[in-house]
């Protein structure tokens, strides 16, 4: 019974509060707030654009941050409820976490997403990256979390310099079978 008294912490959305059915204790944050577990701070990221509202929560003294459905190793998410302009401002959220931070998303698209990429552009570096993935997939290991350093090098919507390119990716990737 002692899970009944958790303590969840999620969006300023009543879809979200409601759907513990008053479980649990819960506390609505907004991009900026702060809280601490078990010790540390945890910072919270309005990341909407997959839907809306999407939070990440970043534990900069542990080096880790949970990206939810926004940002994947090698990707993003699907742009369902928000907007192209909301998932890019997103990833203009990540690019100040530092690069020997653990990302952690949730799904493992690594390979499909390296698939996509590998369309756009030939890179030794993403190569060595799908030959890693592909070492750990075959010991049925996962590929996430990944550092956020290899995501800077590697994931084209990260890079995307405007939200026009970055919605050529998101657009190409959303009709990419390969």
């Amino acid at each position: 019974r002692g899970w009944r008294k958790v303590k969840v912490y999620g969006p300023d959305d009543e879809r979200c509060e409601g759907s513990l059915g008053g479980l649990h204790s819960y506390e609505k944050v907004r991009d900026g707030s702060t809280f601490t577990v078990s010790g540390h701070q945890v910072k919270v990221m309005d990341t909407s654009g997959h839907t809306c509202p999407h939070i990440s929560f970043h534990l900069p003294s542990l080096k880790f941050c949970m990206t939810g459905d926004s940002l994947f190793s090698l990707g993003c998410g699907r742009v369902f409820e928000g907007t192209m302009q909301q998932m890019f401002t997103a990833m203009g959220k990540y690019k100040d976490i530092e690069g020997d931070t653990w990302l952690a998303c949730s799904h493992e698209y690594t390979m499909a997403n390296a698939r996509y990429l590998q369309s756009l552009e030939d890179s030794p570096e993403l190569d060595s990256r799908i030959r890693e993935v592909e070492g750990l997939r075959e010991k049925g290991l996962p590929s996430v979390p990944v550092k956020m350093a290899s995501e800077r090098k590697l994931n084209a919507f990260l890079k995307a310099g405007s939200v026009e390119e970055f919605e050529v990716l998101r657009r190409g990737k959303d009709k990419f079978r390969g």
